[in-house]
């Protein structure tokens, strides 16, 4: 495996993660109210 596909393999992977924290983080501040 090159580093120039790992690398994108890693950004999709971080991409998809902080949607979920920023999902989550919605979540949260709108039980909130």
């Amino acid at each position: 495996m090159t580093t120039e596909n790992g690398r994108s393999l890693w950004k999709a992977a971080w991409q998809r993660l902080s949607h979920h924290r920023a999902a989550m983080l919605g979540l949260i501040i709108l039980s909130a109210l």
